[in-house]
């Protein structure tokens, strides 16, 4: 079994697998590292089980599937109604409830003076 994940420290090395387990949806593995201590990783970054097909068609574009994508727009829909009714609004009207007033030019320029 090889380490595949590409941020994993351990990416490319070559393990012997110990023991292959499924925890609810998840599989995992484990393995002994050089000095002998019994490591577990996810499956799925390893060579041990096949990658998905669509991730690998995307070449790293895209590791979201459409379905995913989909459940993330219904979910954002579902959320909305919970936003606060100015942050829905696309108006200058709205941009002035959540934005703070800027201090006026005069002010500005009269503090600067007294800075120098």
């Amino acid at each position: 079994m090889r380490i595949t994940h590409p941020f994993h420290p351990l990416t490319g090395r070559q393990f012997d697998l110990v023991q292959h387990y499924f925890v609810f949806t998840e599989s995992y593995v484990f393995f002994h590292d050089d000095e002998g201590m019994l490591r577990e990783i996810p499956a799925v970054w390893t060579d041990f089980v096949a990658g998905d097909v669509f991730v690998q068609q995307a070449a790293g574009r895209s590791p979201l599937h459409a379905g995913t994508l989909l459940e993330l727009a219904e979910l954002v829909v579902r959320m909305s109604p919970a936003l606060p009714t100015f942050c829905q609004a696309n108006d200058a009207a709205a941009v002035m409830v959540i934005t703070p007033p800027m201090p006026r030019r005069e002010a500005v320029s009269k503090r600067m003076d007294e800075t120098k």
